[in-house]
């Protein structure tokens, strides 16, 4: 009974150990439960995060694109009153050439008009110039004539001039072929006097005073005369 109740009390302690090992195994598995719950919670957390960044990010984009939206609304409407102003530009500016192109057929039918005018007188003109030109002509012919005469007169008083020129070197020609030969006459008698200093320097004294040849004939009879006596 003593074995048996050792026994019994040796199971009971082993029972109470394998159910403090169960009890403890069931905490554990309890722990890892809450833990993998936590851990779920922390993942859908983060997937919720997740989501809610990616809608804010999506309502960012929404709202961007709408304002873009209005943006390209707006520039639409500034482009239709742009093309409407452009339009209207267009009409005023037609308007403006139309009004510029009368405005320059006035002016130009006013310069035919003048145009013609000024033909006109352009043509009495020239007629007037024609009868000017030949008037000018004529005087130009008659000017010529005088000038032709006035070089024939002028000719015929140099041809005169010339005439006279060639008598005038004849005769200086011949004066000094005679008043070559007095020299060589007075060296001659100069050479023949007994005293030919001095006449010599008479002689040089009378041509420096009066050197004609009436002065050097006077002079050689004045040594003919000496020398002769």
């Amino acid at each position: 009974m003593i074995t048996q109740g050792n026994m019994n009390h040796r199971m009971i302690t082993q029972g109470n150990m394998y159910h403090k090992m169960i009890t403890q195994g069931n905490m554990y598995h309890r722990m890892i439960t809450q833990g993998n719950m936590y851990h779920k919670m922390i993942t859908q957390g983060n997937m919720y995060h997740r989501m809610i960044t990616q809608g804010n990010m999506y309502h960012k984009m929404i709202t961007q694109g709408n304002m873009y939206h209005r943006m390209i609304t707006q520039g639409n409407m500034y482009h239709k009153m742009i093309t409407q102003g452009n339009m209207y530009h267009r009409m005023i500016t037609q308007g403006n050439m139309y009004h510029k192109m009368i405005t320059q057929g006035n002016m130009y039918h006013r310069m035919i008009t003048q145009g013609n005018m000024y033909h006109k007188m352009i043509t009495q003109g020239n007629m007037y110039h024609r009868m000017i030109t030949q008037g000018n002509m004529y005087h130009k012919m008659i000017t010529q004539g005088n000038m032709y005469h006035r070089m024939i007169t002028q000719g015929n008083m140099y041809h005169k001039m010339i005439t006279q020129g060639n008598i005038y070197h004849k005769m200086i020609t011949q004066g000094n072929m005679n008043h070559r030969m007095i020299t060589q006459n007075v060296t001659k008698i100069i050479q023949l006097t007994l005293n030919p200093k001095k006449i010599e320097l008479t002689c040089v004294m009378i041509i420096q005073f009066n050197g004609s040849c009436v002065s050097e004939l006077s002079y050689i009879q004045y040594v003919q005369y000496t020398t002769s006596t």
